[in-house]
């Protein structure tokens, strides 16, 4: 199997910061490939996971105990709204290369970063439940 071009320069970038691969994994449809890189150490991102399910990708970051996709937490860290649209392949390895360069493991980045996930589940589950006419995720 083999990962699409953004995603294996993302892996490329990350070997380059220090990174390696622990485990792949590659399942035929519709399950998909399985990535996940470890960082040697420090306090910044620890982990760093891809998994494809159906042939779409998703990216996700592990900072303390809890995994975060990338673009979500580096808009957290920049104080930006939340973004709506889908991001390229490249697009997401950028922001993750971008959160794994920057994220240092000060409290008030792991808090600013919590909150928003904190706020964006909150308010899907009040659109899941009929409480908001906006869906924050799209």
């Amino acid at each position: 199997m083999e990962l699409p071009a953004g995603l294996a320069a993302l892996v490329a970038e990350l070997q380059r910061c220090g990174f390696s691969v622990e485990s792949e994994e590659w399942h035929p449809w519709p399950g998909g490939g399985r990535i996940e890189l470890a960082s040697p150490g420090g306090a910044g991102v620890k982990r760093v996971r891809m998994t494809e399910d159906r042939g779409v990708w998703d990216i996700e970051v592990k900072i303390g105990g809890d995994w975060y996709e990338p673009f979500t937490a580096l808009c957290a860290l920049d104080q930006r709204p939340h973004q709506q649209r889908a991001l390229s392949h490249e697009e997401r390895a950028d922001a993750t290369l971008a959160l794994v360069t920057r994220f240092t493991g000060e409290r008030a980045q792991v808090k600013a970063i919590t909150k928003r996930q904190k706020e964006l589940t909150a308010a899907y589950t009040r659109w899941a439940q009929g409480k908001s006419d906006t869906n924050p995720l799209g």
